[in-house]
């Protein structure tokens, strides 16, 4: 099973509450092999109240049911934004003699 690495969740969402975290590999969710975020975006469009979902970290399998009926806070999807557009702050160079 190939699967999607989680790069991470929305503060507040039901993700998070569920304790996913960066790295975690999404293997499935209701049954479906994930391999691409749109093998994921398929399979949450079909879904309203919860998905069962398979995911590894390191060598364990988790098998975990999200509830989706508790949404993100619109302040949680703000700060993600703020932070993506936000400039990358140069790093400090460094002389050399």
């Amino acid at each position: 099973m190939n699967g999607i690495v989680i790069l991470g969740t929305l503060p507040g969402s039901a993700a998070e509450r569920l304790g996913l975290r960066n790295g975690d590999v999404l293997l499935a969710v209701n049954g479906e092999a994930m391999s691409s975020v749109e093998d994921f975006l398929r399979a949450r469009a079909q879904v309203k109240e919860r998905m069962q979902v398979l995911v590894r970290r390191g060598d364990h399998v988790l098998d975990l049911t999200i509830d989706l009926t508790e949404k993100a806070p619109p302040e949680g999807l703000e700060r993600v934004a703020a932070d993506m557009l936000r400039p990358a702050t140069p790093k400090p160079s460094s002389v050399l003699n």
